[in-house]
């Protein structure tokens, strides 16, 4: 799982900026806005590197190079750096979360699998990134109307959701690395 422990390090060091943002009562949406286009191309990256089809690896790198449409789309849609942008965040979802769920199917389809999918680290990093993006797409998608209707009560309860599925993606991404492959050589892992 070359690359994974970068990423890891990376997006606790991100998450974490955008949370004390937040906490501060600042906008954290600018800082957001470019961290998630980051995240969304370093995950493709890792997905290209991880892949056993051709196929995929041109197909994320093209979808990698979307990400600048769909930011710059947002963007406009939005008219601000400093707003959440829901059209590049719901379309990452769904590609992040489709690229997941084809590289599950992959594993699942492999014939020469010695050991139980289980044990297999990226069956865990898959899973966990496919749960996740799965469950934030209506987050994403309604996100500036959740933040402009819902009362300030309230605001933060989507969010609670969607950090309850990226606690559980991260442990998912934690159970790779305790995987009897992880450490291995073999061409399943």
């Amino acid at each position: 799982m070359r690359g994974l422990g970068a990423f890891i390090a990376y997006d606790a060091l991100s998450s974490g900026i955008t949370t004390t943002i937040a906490i501060f009562g600042r906008n954290n949406h600018w800082f957001a806005n470019f961290d998630e286009l980051l995240t969304f191309t370093w995950l493709l990256v890792l997905f290209r590197a991880w892949t056993d089809s051709a196929l995929a690896r041109k197909t994320y790198v093209g979808l990698a190079a979307s990400g600048l449409l769909w930011t710059a789309l947002g963007l406009y849609a939005s008219g601000s750096l400093f707003t959440f942008n829901d059209v590049f965040l719901t379309a990452q979802s769904l590609i992040l979360g489709g690229a997941a769920m084809f590289e599950l199917a992959c594993l699942l389809m492999r014939e020469d699998m010695d050991a139980p999918l289980t044990a297999t680290p990226r069956f865990w990093v898959y899973s966990g990134l496919f749960l996740f993006y799965m469950a934030s797409i209506p987050i994403h998608a309604l996100g500036n109307h959740l933040l402009h209707t819902l009362p300030r009560d309230l605001v933060l309860y989507p969010w609670l959701v969607r950090a309850l599925f990226f606690l559980l993606y991260k442990l998912m991404v934690a159970k790779a690395f305790l995987c009897p492959l992880a450490n291995s050589s073999s061409s399943s892992s």
